[in-house]
């Protein structure tokens, strides 16, 4: 029987101490991610909102969205401070993943979404349209004392994810003049509009908002 106990509360101590520190670390982390997630967020939408706004085509609309994340995540804003060590990794913003819709680029959230490719109605859910910004918390991956690692596997995306932000983009005025040039057309073709849509007689000015 040991008779001498001393240090025993001081080895308790320093085991308790590296057990709440680490613990300690791994709530810190788990919450300044989640702040940064709900910064990400602000991002997407910011940037899906300059997709969202009509101009002279989708093109010129895409490129509104890539400058507007640009100068979020790559300028001199306060939010780029927090992509801009190893802690966070954001995409980039030449392959950010913007969502034009089928008379744009084609490309919708079908692919990324459970079910969003189902039919409804003999017809496609193609209006999810916006921007998918992708995340990695890289300060999740830690190897905590006593705790040990919290990627055990070393999954390089165990910790990533999405934001998306969806809004429905307007029309451009390229589109909107191609779609009232093929209406202008159909009712030209038809015989109660040959008389009213004379090709030399006048040019047509439709108040259709473009």
């Amino acid at each position: 029987m040991i008779q001498n106990q001393n240090g025993v509360v001081t080895m308790e101590f320093i085991f308790a101490l590296v057990i709440s520190a680490g613990l300690a670390v791994l709530l810190f982390s788990v919450s300044y991610t989640l702040a940064v997630v709900e910064v990400t967020q602000y991002v997407a939408y910011s940037t899906a909102r300059a997709h969202l706004g009509s101009n002279k085509d989708p093109a010129a609309q895409k490129k509104a969205a890539i400058d507007k994340f640009k100068h979020l995540v790559a300028g001199k804003s306060a939010i780029s401070s927090l992509y801009a060590g190893n802690w966070f990794e954001i995409g980039k913003p030449d392959e950010l993943p913007v969502r034009g819709g089928p008379s744009a680029d084609g490309k919708t959230f079908g692919d990324d979404l459970a079910g969003g490719s189902d039919e409804v109605q003999g017809s496609k859910r193609n209006w999810f349209i916006g921007v998918s910004v992708p995340l990695k918390a890289k300060i999740l991956t830690m190897n905590l004392p006593l705790l040990g690692r919290t990627n055990p596997e070393d999954d390089d995306g165990s910790f990533s994810t999405r934001l998306n932000a969806m809004l429905i983009r307007e029309p451009s005025q390229k589109e909107c003049k191609d779609f009232f040039e093929k209406r202008r057309t159909a009712l030209g073709n038809l015989p109660s509009g040959a008389g009213f849509y004379q090709q030399n007689a006048y040019v047509p000015m439709e108040d259709n908002g473009c």
